[in-house]
């Protein structure tokens, strides 16, 4: 699909067309005015549901119109109507709002719903990764009663998000990195943690909810963590590796560290893998190792992965699943799950997320090169069925944000999220089929054979546009592609029309890890020269570098200078 659009650019302030919109409009950004129009509630909040669940909208506000999606995307006024007849919800879905009155937009908000079967599961439990909790030498402050006050209210919010999925969890597991250590010897605050979570636990009422913890690069030595730690959360073993039966399955805790150098962790491994394995009825059980650091070649096409030893250590159990964060790359990314010789996952980071890096982003303060982090805060949810495993994908705090303002750190936001419990894509199915182990691997469903081959897709009208943005820098204008995973980012290619010789490339995110994902880009694009005739492409690219048909227009500078 190519669309031609020829588009002027006047940099006095308007903008003239070639060709005039199907809609006769020109695209204005929403924005709060001084009247506030309070964001739509729904009559059940989000969490875990059986079969289904059947949910009105309504705002608070008289007389506003409360407009939704199921899909996603940031409701406009495009978007479907709330008229008062429940929507009935027999999948897990997203459903995004936003209520509209007098020009006024409010807030958006997602609520995520999780459908699952009556069938009930033989274990659940919750893995987290890179809580980075306390202070850290950047960050003198960070155990100020003021500084604690905000964490507990985030882990207040946190856990209410966990008790709305698994009322009772059998396990929470920590994929390291709990505290922010940087060999400062701030292995204590590892009691902030252990008093957070404990008081989280007792006001939940999640009284046989156990907590595993596993070392990470940032929780200073294991002897400080084993001190701050109940025994039982923890280990006394003085490398920090253990094991743990939970609901009859096996977890396994490593020391990703210098597990690939610490070879008396790497033979206990092996000799409890053989042990485990031996047994028949545990063919098809899974296996669970949690580390911190991810596994040589895995997950995220190997981004930020270490210890190849524990690859070759692993290679003849297809039944281990293994369990990682360190990189903080977002679970919205479905190379976050791999399969090859075993399973591995990607765990969602408590603390900020990152994308591969590389990329441009939008932000309040403009086009950003280079920006990976972003506030988001994810976890999975993990339910163990006698033939399967159900992997749902959750953010506690998907709100769009930037972390960094003016150059500085903004760390991780506060709460009230307007996103708390949205999906952060679909649900993983993990089987261990087979009567052998080759026959288990064969039946891996995310491996590189199976990788997704299906192109982004532009909606039939794009809606492109170029209008004077800030300081009369050009802004591009487009609604986003959709992908049948999650798209990832644009390639935008801009040339001088005289030459045909290319001035400009970007590779800009889609923001697809915030929720809702807004429903269109709003691209600044500084630096080109004034009265000047360009022409440009731009190509929707997922995850998995497939691409779109790609979208052609051009545009000429105005006579004023570009900032």
């Amino acid at each position: 699909m190519k669309i031609n659009k020829m588009l002027s650019v006047c940099m006095a302030g308007m903008i003239v067309l070639s060709t005039m919109y199907s809609n006769g409009t020109i695209f204005t950004p929403f924005a709060h005015a001084a009247t506030a129009v309070n964001k739509p509630v729904t009559s059940k909040p989000s969490g875990r549901y059986e079969q289904s669940v059947a949910i009105t909208l309504n705002s608070t506000t008289t007389g506003a119109t409360v407009f939704y999606t199921l899909d996603g995307t940031l409701p406009d006024e495009t978007s479907p109507k709330y008229t008062g007849t429940p929507i009935v919800l027999a999948d897990s879905t997203n459903v995004s709002v936003r209520a509209f009155k007098d020009g006024v937009w409010s807030d958006a908000a997602t609520y995520g719903y999780i459908i699952k079967t009556t069938e009930k599961p033989l274990l659940q439990f919750v893995a987290m990764s890179d809580l980075h909790i306390g202070s850290s030498n950047g960050d003198t402050q960070g155990n100020s009663a003021e500084a604690l006050a905000k964490i507990k209210a985030r882990y207040t919010s946190n856990f209410d998000v966990i008790s709305s999925i698994f009322k009772n969890p059998d396990a929470i597991l920590i994929a390291g990195d709990a505290i922010n250590d940087n060999g400062d010897g701030l292995g204590a605050n590892h009691a902030i943690v252990q008093n957070i979570f404990k008081e989280q636990l007792a006001r939940t009422n999640m009284t046989n909810t156990r907590v595993q913890f596993a070392m990470g690069n940032h929780d200073d030595k294991v002897e400080k963590a084993i001190k701050n730690y109940p025994p039982e959360w923890f280990t006394t073993q003085p490398n920090g590796y253990y094991e743990q039966t939970i609901g009859g399955y096996s977890f396994i805790f490593l020391n990703g560290n210098n597990y690939n150098i610490d070879l008396g962790q790497r033979i206990w491994l092996k000799n409890r893998l053989s042990a485990i394995t031996s047994n028949a009825a545990n063919m098809n059980k899974p296996i669970f190792i949690t580390l911190h650091q991810p596994v040589t070649g895995t997950v995220m096409d190997g981004q930020q992965t270490s210890n190849p030893n524990l690859y070759k250590d692993l290679q003849n159990y297809p039944q281990v699943v293994v369990l990682s964060g360190h990189s903080h790359l977002n679970i919205n990314d479905d190379r976050a799950i791999d399969q090859k010789d075993f399973t591995s996952i990607n765990v969602g980071s408590m603390s900020y997320i990152e994308v591969d890096h590389g990329y441009s982003a939008v932000t309040v303060e403009g086009l950003a090169d280079g920006r990976f982090e972003f506030p988001v805060n994810q976890a999975q949810f993990i339910e163990v069925y006698a033939d399967r495993i159900e992997i749902d994908r959750v953010e506690f705090n998907g709100d769009a944000g930037s972390i960094y303002l003016g150059g500085k750190w903004q760390g991780t936001p506060n709460p009230p999220f307007n996103s708390a419990g949205a999906l952060a894509g679909k649900k993983w199915v993990v089987k261990l089929q087979g009567k052998t182990k080759e026959e288990i691997k064969k039946n891996f469903t995310f491996t590189s054979n199976n990788r997704n081959t299906t192109s982004p897709q532009f909606p039939a009208d794009p809606d492109l546009r170029m209008t004077a943005g800030t300081n009369n820098i050009p802004m591009l204008s487009f609604r986003q592609a959709t992908d049948d995973q999650s798209m990832h980012h644009y390639q935008i290619i801009i040339s001088k029309k005289s030459t045909g010789v290319a001035v400009k490339t970007l590779n800009v995110l889609s923001d697809y890890y915030f929720s809702p994902i807004p429903n269109r880009m709003n691209i600044p694009i500084a630096g080109l020269d004034k009265a000047t005739a360009y022409t440009m492409t731009i190509t929707a690219v997922d995850a998995y570098g497939n691409k779109s048909s790609t979208l052609q227009s051009s545009f000429t500078t105005g006579s004023l200078p570009l900032n």
